[in-house]
């Protein structure tokens, strides 16, 4: 029994190789801070590593919800909104007090509610409906979720690459 398990993992392994690899590439696209330093907040840290591999392996929906949670402790640390306060309230604190430019916030928002659609799922028959979201854009559930994790990627590395968010 264990071969048989230690043989599908590999299989498994050698089937998604290359779309692994491909993730992975994508990384080398993401801004980077000029000093090469991300943060001083080491469970941030955890969450983008946990982020990254998620991603790599293709768990894309874990990818999404791992930058958006990133995102809101980390810009919660750095603005004084309270301790019960969403992702929306800090989204607007970080644009009140200029950690976020108007741009960021608009993408911060979008990732707000790219992280809704997979967390409160609707039903099938809602216009909302994630499966009819793809259908419109003629995108597969895996080409769907790769390209919203992506988005989720970039919107975390571009505001981590830049103060006060990088050291």
């Amino acid at each position: 029994m264990q071969e048989e398990l230690e043989q599908d993992i590999r299989l498994a392994d050698e089937r998604t190789f290359e779309g692994r690899l491909q993730r992975y590439r994508f990384f080398f696209t993401l801004p980077e801070p000029e000093n090469g330093l991300w943060l001083n907040e080491p469970e941030c840290a955890k969450l983008i590593e946990e982020a990254f591999w998620c991603y790599i392996d293709g768990s894309f929906v874990g990818c999404i919800l791992l930058c958006q949670a990133t995102l809101e402790n980390l810009i919660h640390t750095l603005v004084p909104v309270g301790d019960r306060a969403g992702f929306n309230e800090v989204i607007k604190a970080a644009y009140d007090r200029s950690l976020i430019t108007n741009e960021e916030r608009d993408d911060l928002d979008k990732l707000r509610n790219l992280r809704n659609q997979f967390t409160h799922i609707r039903p099938a028959t809602h216009t909302q409906a994630l499966w009819r979201q793809r259908i419109r854009e003629g995108k597969d559930e895996d080409q769907h979720a790769d390209e919203a994790a992506q988005f989720a990627l970039r919107v975390m590395f571009a505001i981590l690459a830049k103060p006060p968010f990088a050291l």
